[in-house]
């Protein structure tokens, strides 16, 4: 079932200058102990972690628990309500917030917040590397060809690699949506060459079959407005379902403070009154990234629109 939403752009980590942010992600303060320049993978490895309190732990742990169980906003709320004492601590639970969006499939989610995580280089090096990954594979799937290039540079330093059976694939389709001959044929060549020629051209073949636009913005960046961070689909009502019921319903809504639908009403139904509290249902449990302006009201929450559609081909 597909959800058409209106008014919402996907889009990076809030820089706010007198603001305030609900769900943000925890900031770090200093840099992480010990040098390596650059830093590798290698280097990384031998430096010392700073402790996490058992506390932390503990709920990172119940967390993890919840979020690969499929609940995935107790688990959020969980990590959202921790206060950590360190940088270490910190950035450990933005990494597990990343991950639990991942579960969830918010990719603008999963970048904020790795993101975050990486930051200050708080992170042990499985974890960082595992970040590093994850957030240029997500900053692909968004569209954001140009900044997925450069952390995939990125992460070949770090890994002190020079090709990847699953990120080579990545260039070159990248290479062949920006029309880059010379990209392509270098990309071509060094596959060609490669053990693993097989395996990262049939990745290649697999990401061909999907169609990523790519982003109007060059770099990802998120608005100002409310962006949701959490949703779950909206139910066909089992009687429209049973007569091939078809509609749609446009609902319009504030946002509180805490990233909740409040103040929900019904601006079009049709057929009237069948899908309306299917669609008020789902979307009360929905969840935005919201900022706050001075005087602690939401910037740009209130006469929100939005459009549900149901259909038996959707």
């Amino acid at each position: 079932m597909k959800m058409k939403l209106l008014c919402l752009q996907l889009a990076a980590l809030i820089a706010l200058s007198g603001c305030q942010s609900s769900g943000k992600s925890h900031q770090t303060t200093t840099g992480a102990n010990g040098h390596c320049n650059p830093l590798s993978y290698q280097c990384h490895q031998q430096r010392k972690n700073s402790p996490i309190s058992p506390s932390i732990l503990a709920k990172l742990e119940q967390a993890d628990t919840l979020s690969r169980s499929g609940k995935i906003l107790p688990a959020m709320e969980l990590l959202e309500g921790l206060t950590p004492a360190t940088n270490a601590e910190t950035a450990a639970i933005n990494y597990q917030l990343a991950l639990v969006h991942d579960r969830n499939q918010m990719d603008h989610m999963v970048v904020y917040y790795a993101q975050a995580a990486l930051s200050g280089q708080h992170l042990d090096s499985e974890k960082h590397a595992t970040l590093l990954r994850l957030e240029l594979l997500r900053l692909f799937r968004l569209g954001y060809f140009d900044e997925a290039k450069s952390k995939i540079g990125a992460y070949y330093t770090y890994m002190e690699i020079t090709a990847d059976r699953y990120l080579d694939p990545v260039l070159l389709y990248i290479a062949l949506q920006q029309d880059d001959k010379t990209a392509m044929s270098t990309l071509r060549e060094k596959m060609n060459k490669s053990p693993q020629k097989s395996d990262a051209y049939a990745s290649f073949v697999a990401l061909t079959s999907v169609k990523i636009e790519q982003a109007k913005q060059p770099r990802f960046s998120l608005p100002m407005e409310p962006v949701v961070k959490y949703q779950v689909p909206y139910d066909y009502p089992r009687e429209a379902a049973s007569q091939g019921i078809e509609g749609q319903l446009s609902l319009q809504f504030d946002i509180d403070n805490q990233g909740k639908p409040v103040n929900i009403t019904v601006l079009e139904s049709s057929p009237t009154g069948v899908f309306d509290q299917a669609g008020i249902d789902a979307l009360t449990q929905w969840r935005y990234l919201v900022n706050l302006d001075t005087n602690g009201k939401v910037i740009d929450g209130q006469a929100i629109n939005i459009e549900f559609r149901w259909g038996l081909n959707y």
